[in-house]
């Protein structure tokens, strides 16, 4: 990589001296889209101290849509370091799921919920779907979150809106809030969030036309393709179009 990392005049090499100072300007590269960049800049910061917690977790985040090994190794030494940091083990929980191994993620979105209640929306989420796949429902895991409304300003509310889904609050018919998702200016990610879960509940129901339909207008969304929804649905789509070819 080029040693010249600027995105603007007052973050180069150079000034990179410590393990924090990587930090920050890896995540002001990766909000810039750059993320091949923010990914040298953190491994930069690991060099100076490999025990970085936060510098581990932003790494493997990164790594994440392509690099998922990697992520996982980042987030179990991330664990190891800081066992109680709940989002370590959110993310560790939903890369296992992209790799298909089903029941480490179910362990990691678990071990999640026992460390914090900020990650409780979308690790029940997860479980719910886990559960639905595994063949294990956990029929209690959706009453860890009592009858509520979706809050539009709070960033799980696409994951909200599915978990009101599960529990029979909402249907398809009024499960898109428009205005809300206008309001809240990330209509496309909300879109592919919501929408998956929507598919996985058609899914489940047997109604795989209807699921089907979904992970199209998802497709779609072309935007967001590092959006886990989005990965997901694409891995749907390829894998249901497999399963069809003689």
């Amino acid at each position: 990589m080029d040693d010249n990392l600027d995105i603007n005049t007052s973050n180069s090499a150079e000034n990179l001296k410590t393990p924090e100072d990587c930090l920050k300007y890896g995540l002001e590269l990766n909000a810039a889209g750059q993320v091949a960049k923010a990914l040298e800049v953190f491994s930069r910061g690991l060099a100076l101290e490999p025990f970085h917690v936060e510098l581990r977790q932003q790494r493997g985040r990164k790594n994440m849509a392509s690099r998922r090994w990697q992520a996982i190794s980042d987030f179990t030494l991330a664990a190891h370091i800081d066992p109680d940091y709940w989002e370590i083990w959110y993310y560790m929980g939903v890369t296992y799921y992209l790799i298909r191994d089903y029941e480490k993620s179910r362990n990691c979105f678990k071990t999640c919920i026992g460390k914090s209640n900020d990650g409780l929306v979308p690790s029940v989420d997860w479980l719910w779907t886990l559960g639905k796949k595994l063949g294990a429902e956990d029929s209690g895991v959706l009453n860890l979150i009592s009858d509520f409304e979706a809050d539009p300003d709070d960033e799980d509310y696409a994951y909200a809106r599915r978990i009101m889904l599960y529990k029979g609050l909402l249907t398809p018919e009024n499960f898109y809030d428009w205005k809300t998702l206008e309001k809240r200016g990330n209509t496309d990610i909300d879109f592919v969030t919501q929408s998956y879960g929507l598919s996985n509940w058609h899914t489940f129901r047997g109604e795989i036309d209807k699921s089907n339909e979904i992970l199209k207008q998802i497709a779609e969304r072309n935007g967001v393709a590092n959006a886990f929804a989005y990965m997901l649905a694409i891995r749907d789509i390829k894998d249901r179009s497999e399963r069809k070819t003689p």
